[in-house]
């Protein structure tokens, strides 16, 4: 009887560890028993719950992959391209699509100024043609003499005709004039315009724009812009070189002036220095202070008045 006692108790230890195994292997799932209070509905929705507060491992492992920031390929990219990117490190990611940027930022800059030249030369040969176009049309006014019919040159017919090519001529110059006077006036507009950008681009790298630095914020004084414009004209500098001078020869111009005025300062301080009364040695007072002391022992030593005058002498 006690032996089969002792199986029964080995075969209850035994199952207890298989359980605790197959709980630490991620084997069964523990099975919740519930309440014997709780209703088959009530146990059905606790169950639901649970199983939606605990992620899949599906959810688990797309997580990173969620919260990670998406970078997009750069649109000068082809297919291929697009795919290779996207097997990159998010920091190769970062740093391939910033270095694209870069490149269409150049591309687009460059392309803005060969544009730029190009309307240039156009409107320079727009310009020329206007040129031609009023030395042609200079017409010939029609002699008066074809009308005198005692003149040999008498002929109506033809001076009513060249009157209306005089005329239409007339017409043809006078509209080119008006079209040549828009035209300089509209190169004058746009100089005038790419000349206050000039200007404004060049005052923003001077007093700093957003969150950038300025290169010489001092600029916003009027005086210091007066003391710079006098030194550089006292420098000879032509005034309308002042005037559209870049950000970078002003703050180069200003570092000459402070160079100037530092050298200039260094001379009236050596001859100051020449006035100043010397100065004392080292160890002067010291050597006085142990006569001193030596008196005033040597006198209460002796206690003789001589003695004591000594002391008095050495303290003047």
């Amino acid at each position: 009887m006690e032996d089969e006692i002792l199986d029964a108790e080995e075969i209850t230890d035994t199952a207890a560890t298989d359980d605790d195994f197959d709980q630490f292997a991620g084997g069964e799932e523990e099975t919740t028993t519930p309440d014997e209070g709780q209703t088959s509905d009530e146990v059905k929705v606790e169950a639901q719950a649970q199983a939606e507060a605990e992620p899949t491992s599906e959810e688990s492992e797309s997580e990173p992959s969620e919260r990670r920031a998406v970078i997009n390929p750069p649109s000068s990219m082809n297919q291929q391209e697009k795919v290779e990117f996207a097997k990159l490190t998010p920091e190769m990611q970062q740093y391939v699509a910033s270095r694209e940027a870069q490149r269409d930022t150049g591309f687009n800059d460059k392309a803005a100024d060969l544009a730029a030249e190009k309307r240039q030369v156009e409107l320079h040969k727009e310009y020329n043609d206007l040129q031609v176009g009023l030395n042609k049309a200079k017409p010939e006014k029609p002699d008066l003499e074809m009308l005198n019919k005692d003149s040999d040159l008498y002929d109506p017919e033809k001076f009513q005709l060249l009157k209306l090519q005089y005329d239409n001529a007339l017409e043809d110059r006078s509209g080119l004039e008006q079209k040549a006077h828009q035209f300089l006036e509209d190169r004058k507009a746009e100089e005038i315009k790419a000349q206050n950008t000039y200007i404004d681009d060049q005052q923003d790298l001077l007093l700093g724009a957003g969150d950038a630095k300025g290169l010489m914020p001092e600029w916003k004084d009027p005086s210091f812009r007066d003391d710079l414009y006098n030194y550089g004209t006292g420098l000879g500098v032509q005034p309308d070189a002042m005037q559209a001078a870049s950000a970078n020869e002003l703050v180069i111009l200003n570092k000459a002036r402070l160079y100037d005025e530092m050298t200039a300062s260094k001379v009236s301080m050596k001859d100051n220095l020449k006035t100043l009364p010397k100065v004392a040695t080292t160890g002067t007072g010291a050597k006085e202070a142990s006569h001193s002391n030596t008196s005033l022992k040597k006198y209460k030593k002796s206690g003789r008045i001589d003695d004591l005058d000594d002391a008095f002498d050495s303290f003047a």
